[in-house]
């Protein structure tokens, strides 16, 4: 059995009725920036799901705002307001299933997100989105407790331990406090012969496409099969390391309440269908001893380097930039990219003889980096502050012939006075 087959209870009542809402995202509403991470402001933001509520439903979004930090509904449901479900999943800092969250524990909630948020670097909303991902994964483990288990954001960031829809709900708000486009969607999920109501998330990236990413899916198998994928694929999909998979989106919603019902299935008409490819990680991406790498030219085999996983991130490790094999296929590494290694704890790095660029930041605040040796002859560019707050006596070796310029071109990006050259 696999460990992504956890999740094969039923979800709890309310739950599956909240959940269900989760299933959504808007393919024709344009996102809105990102959301202020001042629970004040917050609360009383309109997020991307108001945009598509009118008369009694707007009217409880806009009440809602009034309770949040109180009571939006009881477990029963028999104060449920039309709209006030829109609002609550608008807003997963404060959702709780009972209720909302206390002012300081929405507070811990957001305060949690942001800092994770402001740590991540990246230019783009794939990179971010990728780091984001990443350090969901970090902070929080899958609740053994299956579908049944702790549901929101606060119990996946501040916890540290969530269920599906606590980890579709966190990823939302991070990507909301990133102003990346990004929507909870539920339906089942099924792999290996079982299957069970599970949440996931449709996120859109630069290149303005949807894409369908499954961080507890992830999360469980220690990888990123699922982040990029269409929504065709999610439907029938076997994972490169060969799991049957298949996530079914809800369509329909069984409710004696015709409100409740009309509220979940306007949302439901509005789902987008992931169509990108560009952002397939599977596809387009490689991942080998902790380190990413972009595929830039598939029939030559060439990579850029684009990041570095959180926990290879904190050893004092030698790595070599200079050849990755996958699966039996070697890449060329030609790039480094900006801010790919940031922070990173590497006591020395090998840059490989076909790198002809070192991005901004590459190798920003390494402190621990005394020895970079550069193999390459075709080094064009390094990138601003690329080694700036590394090693006070890092060591430079050259080749020969480009020592002269190499030398120029590293105190440019930030060298140490103190750094050495051979």
């Amino acid at each position: 059995m696999t460990k992504i087959k956890l999740l094969t209870r039923t979800f709890i009542a309310f739950v599956t009725a909240f959940t269900i809402l989760c299933g959504m995202g808007f393919g024709a509403i344009d996102a809105r920036a990102a959301v202020s991470s001042v629970h004040s402001e917050y609360i009383q933001s309109d997020g991307n799901y108001a945009q598509i509520v009118t008369d009694i439903y707007k009217q409880g979004y806009e009440s809602a705002k009034t309770l949040a930090g109180s009571a939006l509904w009881d477990n029963a449901h028999t104060g449920y307001k039309p709209g006030t479900y829109v609002y609550a999943f608008d807003h997963p800092a404060i959702f709780d299933s009972d209720a909302c969250l206390s002012v300081d524990k929405a507070t811990r909630t957001l305060n949690k997100a942001a800092g994770i948020v402001q740590s991540v670097k990246g230019t783009t909303k794939f990179e971010k989105a990728l780091a984001l991902h990443d350090k969901l994964m970090a902070v929080t483990k899958y609740d053994s407790r299956g579908v049944n288990g702790e549901q929101t954001a606060y119990a996946a960031l501040i916890g540290g331990k969530a269920a599906c829809n606590g980890y579709a709900m966190a990823y939302k708000l991070l990507c909301d406090l990133s102003d990346i486009p990004c929507y909870v969607v539920v339906g089942t999920g099924a792999n290996n012969g079982g299957s069970e109501n599970h949440a996931w998330n449709v996120i859109q990236l630069d290149d303005g496409a949807w894409y369908e990413v499954d961080v507890t899916w992830d999360d469980q198998l220690g990888n990123h099969e699922f982040f990029g994928l269409t929504t065709a694929q999610m439907k029938k999909y076997t994972t490169p390391s060969g799991i049957k998979t298949s996530h079914v989106r809800r369509t329909t919603e069984q409710t004696s309440n015709q409100y409740f019902k009309t509220e979940l299935e306007l949302i439901y008409k509005n789902v987008p269908v992931a169509t990108g490819t560009k952002y397939c990680f599977f596809k387009n991406y490689l991942e080998k001893d902790g380190l990413y790498f972009e595929i830039t030219n598939k029939s030559k085999k060439t990579v850029k380097v684009i990041g570095i996983s959180d926990k290879q991130k904190k050893k004092k490790a030698a790595i070599s930039l200079d050849n990755v094999t996958v699966k039996g296929k070697k890449y060329t590494v030609t790039e480094i990219g900006s801010g790919a290694l940031e922070g990173a704890k590497l006591s020395s790095v090998t840059i490989g003889k076909s790198v002809s660029v070192v991005g901004a930041e590459a190798f920003l605040g390494c402190s621990n980096l005394k020895t970079v040796k550069i193999n390459s002859t075709k080094l064009k560019t390094v990138g601003t502050d690329a080694f700036s707050k590394v090693a006070g006596k890092v060591k430079f070796s050259c080749p020969k012939a480009k020592l002269k310029a190499y030398k120029k071109l590293l105190k440019a990006a930030g060298a140490p006075k103190t750094a050495s050259y051979k």
